[in-house]
């Protein structure tokens, strides 16, 4: 197996286990947790649909932007581990808050926004494709 062919798999194990994260907190907390003492404030919800709309913006964004800076880097496979982790990370916090607003509030909304989000986080999955589009391989320092 190639060094680019690994890194890809390690990237697409790591998407794998992010998304779970969420996935499952969201399965408990809409099967298990039906009886609990639910908080009424409109502040979470806003904060949650706030942090919605400007997470994918934010992850969307982060990429082309980081990746200009990294150009110099000599790895390019580190350089794409890196963007997408955070581009994940973006994502992924942004659905796990908004599944504990569901816990505190039992606001339908707030779960809906964190599934929109883990829809988004699934359709980031790493690709060479995407890895040659940011980092270019016929580009200086790159070999």
């Amino acid at each position: 197996m190639q060094p680019n062919t690994s890194n890809i798999l390690t990237l697409r194990i790591m998407h794998i286990g992010l998304m779970a994260g969420p996935i499952i907190f969201m399965t408990i907390c809409l099967t298990v947790l039906k009886d609990r003492m639910l908080i009424e404030n409109e502040v979470y919800y806003l904060v949650g649909l706030i942090i919605g709309i400007f997470a994918p913006m934010v992850a969307f964004f982060v990429p082309s932007i980081l990746s200009k800076s990294m150009k110099d880097q000599i790895n390019r496979d580190q350089s794409y581990q890196t963007l997408k982790i955070i581009q994940w990370a973006v994502i992924e916090s942004a659905s796990l808050i908004n599944i504990v607003f569901f816990f505190l509030t039992g606001k339908q909304e707030s779960m809906i926004i964190a599934a929109v989000l883990i829809i988004i986080l699934a359709s980031r999955f790493p690709s060479e494709i995407e890895k040659d589009k940011l980092f270019p391989s016929n580009n200086l320092p790159y070999s």
